[in-house]
This record gives structure tokens, C-alpha cells and sequence, in this order.
């Protein structure tokens, strides 16, 4: 395992700090708005200022929130409850990284062990949190955003041993957790997608043969959930624009993080994932958007496009 202060195996770090300025000026350049977007996101969660409006944002919000004192991780804004579960998947984090490899301000290593050590501090696993910030999804989510975000930190000087010890227990805990959280709705839901692509990216993180079982796992779940909700026309049968690319790209995360570690995937994964890809193209309107069926946003499918090809 190439050595870093977090002691996860993140083959993805070495490539972001060799790359980093070459990526950054290219950003800058031919996407000038969603980089200004990504730093405001990263600089308002080292403030406690948090807006869900990314375009995959699946609860996304139109105003601000800002704790002004502690975070409350299950605060209700007019008792919505989405808030509280998107404020729990932690896709900040990934600005957060973002923001850092093109600056290399050492604030945002800073404000990410913060929230994430605050985090662990007020949300133990009980059956109440199961319900608000430990729901199995979150959980799943929080999987892959933890070691997408962490792989941009990972070389830090400001990584303490007491934080990396603290974070890689509890990955641990976020797989067991979703280890034993199978229920039978969740072979036919998305649900089961968006958790076991976390697990298996945690898993991969770990390494070992605790790694080896958990991506061993997740893979032999989403080999069965991708025969069983993916229709041969390659549609998602909840027939939802949104989750249908929110399931595609649980395929894809799965398909590259296996290739950065040079492992094999079940071959259900890549087909599945390919026809996935052909029917959001076949079914993308003229502006390139995805059509508004079952609870989906008016959002442009060309990024979640790009990677699949």
C-alpha cells in the first residue's frame, strides 16, 4: 500500500497531486462557474453554511442554512426531514478536497477533520439515528464521499494520527453497519445500489482481507440488484430519471475504483452499467436534460454521460 497520513489505501491520491495544477487550469478555463460553485460550497461548509444545489444534489435546497454556533446534523428547516438526510451524505467533503487540490490551502484539511470528527462526536448508532443520520442510504453514500474526500487530503501535513485512526475506524463501522443492514426491500430499491457501492468503496479503502470481505460482499449484492432492477432496455424499473443515474452512477463509481485498484468486477456490473448509459442517452431531450419523471430535477445529463463513456 503506498503510504499516506491516513493510512487508507487511496490509489486516486497520488494521481490528484501530480495532476492537481494541470486539472485546475483546465477548470478554471473551460468551466469557469461550476469551479467558482465548488470553491463557494467548500468555503461555506468551513462556515457552517450549507446550500444543496450541485446538479446531482437529490434534495437540493434554494436557501442557506447556516449554524451560526453548533451543528445540529438532524435539524428540521420547516420539518423537512430531505434536509437533514442530504446534510448527512456529506458531498461537501468532495469540494472541500476539490477546493484544497486547487489551492492548497491548508484551511479546508482543517475544516474537514472538524466536520467529520463533530460529526462522529453527536451521531452514535442507535436506533433513533437509524431513523435521522444513520439511515442505511446515508450510510452508503457517506461511503463514497469519505474516500473520494479523503484521497484529496490524504498527503497532508495537517492529517494528525489521532483524526486518521478516528476516520478509518469508523469506515469499519459504516461497513459493518451496511453489512448487517440487509433487508429484502433492498434488492428491488435503489436503496440497495446507493448502500453496497459504499461498501464496496470502503472496502477497497481498507484493504486486507476486512477490505477483501466487504468488497467481496457488496459485489455478490450489486451483481443480484443489477439483474433485478435494471430492465433488459437498460431502464431502472422505478422508471425515475434521477435514480436511474443515481443507480448508473453507483455502477460507474464501482467500475472505476475497481480499476484503480486493478481488481475484478462482476460482469453483471459493467453490462449493466453499459445499458444503463445507452438508455440515458436514448432517452435525453434535445437540451440534453433528463426528462422530469418520478421525482427528478431538470438537470443536464452530459457530465454523468462523459464518464460513463
Amino acid at each position: 500500500m503506498r503510504q499516506n497520513r491516513i493510512g487508507l489505501e487511496l490509489p486516486a491520491a497520488g494521481r490528484i497531486k501530480r495532476e492537481s495544477s494541470e486539472i485546475t487550469s483546465f477548470a478554471k478555463k473551460y468551466w469557469p462557474k461550476e469551479t467558482e460553485q465548488v470553491l463557494r460550497i467548500a468555503d461555506d461548509a468551513c462556515s457552517n453554511i450549507f446550500l444543496f444545489d450541485l446538479p446531482w444534489d437529490m434534495e437540493r435546497t434554494w436557501e442557506p442554512v447556516h449554524f451560526t454556533d453548533s451543528i445540529d446534523w438532524e435539524y428540521l428547516p420547516g420539518n423537512d426531514p430531505e434536509f437533514t438526510f442530504q446534510l448527512n451524505r456529506h458531498r461537501c467533503l468532495i469540494c472541500m478536497g476539490q477546493a484544497y487540490a486547487m489551492t492548497g490551502d491548508e484551511k479546508y484539511t482543517e475544516h474537514f477533520m472538524r466536520l467529520i470528527c463533530d460529526w462522529l462526536d453527536k451521531n452514535p448508532v442507535n436506533e433513533h439515528t437509524k431513523t435521522t443520520t444513520w439511515r442505511s442510504i446515508e450510510a452508503g453514500i457517506r461511503g463514497e464521499y469519505w474516500v473520494r474526500a479523503a484521497a484529496f487530503f490524504a498527503d497532508s501535513a495537517y492529517i494528525n494520527k489521532d483524526f486518521a485512526v478516528r476516520f478509518r475506524e469508523s469506515l469499519r463501522e459504516h461497513a459493518r453497519f451496511l453489512e448487517e443492514s440487509r433487508r429484502g426491500m433492498q434488492i428491488s430499491s435503489n436503496w440497495g445500489v446507493l448502500e453496497n457501492h459504499g461498501l464496496y468503496m470502503i472496502g477497497a479503502a481498507l484493504s486486507g482481507e476486512e477490505g477483501a470481505h466487504f468488497c467481496e460482499l457488496a459485489m455478490e449484492r450489486l451483481a443480484e440488484e443489477a439483474r433485478i432492477q435494471v430492465l433488459p432496455d437498460g431502464m431502472h424499473w422505478e422508471q425515475s430519471s434521477m435514480y436511474h443515474n443515481e443507480v448508473m452512477h453507483c455502477f460507474l463509481e464501482v467500475l472505476r475504483t475497481a480499476l484503480d485498484y486493478g481488481t475484478n468486477t462482476a460482469q453483471e456490473i459493467s453490462d449493466t452499467a453499459e445499458r444503463m448509459a445507452l438508455a440515458s442517452l436514448g432517452q435525453m431531450k434535445p437540451n440534453r436534460h433528463q426528462p422530469m419523471s418520478g421525482d427528478s430535477d431538470d438537470t443536464d445529463r452530459r457530465d454523468m454521460l462523459t464518464s460513463a463513456a
